[in-house]
């Protein structure tokens, strides 16, 4: 997988909407997230539809202008909103609490909670 700088004039090109940058987030962002995704152990069409919300809530912050002040931090933003998906999710879909463990697994086949 590639590594990427987002200098300022990525983002202000995918602000303006650029079709080349635009479709350079979508894979470079997709392939990532994917990655993320696969410690959570979830179903293909639930990580589908994680991807494009939170590809969604990243370029919405970027058309707003409300993109992360330092342009490295860009995809940091989309690790962390990844992230905040999948904790969502998995205390909507388990009844769990707040999840403060480093260590914490979903266990898929037993949907049991443990604690690695």
């Amino acid at each position: 997988m590639e590594n990427h700088c987002f200098c300022p004039e990525y983002l202000r090109r995918l602000r303006a909407r650029d079709s080349e940058i635009s479709e350079h987030f979508y894979g470079y962002f997709s392939e990532r997230i994917t990655v993320w995704l696969r410690l959570y152990q979830l179903q293909t069409h639930v990580m589908e539809d994680v991807i494009q919300d939170v590809l969604l809530l990243t370029l919405q912050r970027v058309y707003e202008g409300k993109a992360p002040k330092r342009w490295q931090s860009l995809e940091e933003f989309v690790r962390r909103a990844t992230h905040d998906r999948c904790r969502w999710l998995t205390r909507r879909r388990y009844g769990i609490g707040k999840i403060s463990s480093p260590n914490f697994r979903l266990n898929s086949k037993s949907l049991a909670v443990s604690a690695g």
